[in-house]
């Protein structure tokens, strides 16, 4: 009686009791057990006699050697929250949703504007040293009433830029209005002056180079100073998130300046100081 498990049809019956609760009811100890070796064939019980009554119908239910009615009690029970411990749960997670989000966001869109500053930042640089191939180098660029800034666009600008598209006045690279203080430094009206270059590339990058004016601090201006706004009209429209100055360099090609130099310097990312 060393088996565990199902025994084999006799005569043409199932048998689904285990060997097992035939020992356990010698013992006496699980009345359950008892019972259903009552009912089995004598042939699987361990005591004397032949193959006598053997025929008996099996209804009783079998417990595994590892289940006890205690068992099967917590088995049957169900785990549930009240309703107080949800709204807790709920209210903690807005809670911390509130305090996250705004600032995941914030970080995101600061990434996109740096991504995009940089990719702006590569065209602009390439096309004006291709120009100084042909040209020689910006810094001996004609500036101010020495050439008409007609002139200058035809020849220094337009050739090196993949379709450019002039802007006459503001509306024509898209803005519909440029708040003077978030364009903190540019004392010039994009849409009236008429002494300004204003161009969009095609992935929507607006290039501002004023021709002859004067800065914040009334120093002449020319072309020797221009701005980048890398996401074009899109917002913020905001110096030095997503408007960035350049001068010409002091040897070749463009030099990022005030903010625009911060960024790169911090490879291209908005310092944690940053005081703009």
């Amino acid at each position: 009686m060393d088996c565990f498990g199902s025994v084999e049809p006799h005569n043409d019956e199932n048998i689904t009791n285990t060997c097992h609760c035939a020992l356990v009811a010698q013992s006496g100890i699980c009345h359950d057990c008892e019972k259903t070796a009552q009912l089995a064939p004598t042939s699987i019980l361990p005591h004397k006699g032949g193959r006598g009554s053997q025929k008996r119908n099996f209804s009783e239910k079998v417990y595994s050697r590892f289940t006890s009615h205690y068992s099967q009690k917590y088995m049957n029970s169900k785990i549930a929250f009240t309703l107080a411990e949800v709204l807790i749960t709920l209210g903690i997670i807005g809670v911390v949703a509130m305090m996250t989000i705004p600032t995941l966001v914030q970080k995101y869109r600061e990434n996109v504007l740096m991504a995009q500053f940089k990719k702006s930042y590569a065209t602009v640089a390439n096309g004006f040293r291709l120009s100084e191939i042909d040209n020689g180098d910006m810094k001996d660029w004609p500036i101010g009433p020495q050439m008409n800034i007609e002139e200058y666009w035809t020849i220094y600008i337009k050739p090196y830029f993949n379709s450019p598209q002039i802007c006459i006045n503001e509306s024509d690279c898209g803005y519909s209005y440029v708040d003077r203080v978030k364009w903190s430094g540019l004392w010039w009206s994009l849409e009236t002056n008429e002494s300004r270059i204003l161009f969009k590339l095609v992935d929507g990058t607006v290039i501002f180079l004023p021709n002859y004016t004067t800065d914040n601090n009334d120093r002449p201006s020319y072309v020797n100073y221009f701005y980048i706004d890398v996401n074009g009209a899109k917002k913020p429209n905001k110096l030095c998130y997503d408007v960035f100055k350049f001068q010409k360099g002091t040897d070749k090609g463009i030099t990022p300046i005030e903010c625009a130099a911060e960024v790169i310097g911090n490879n291209w990312k908005i310092p944690a100081n940053y005081p703009y």
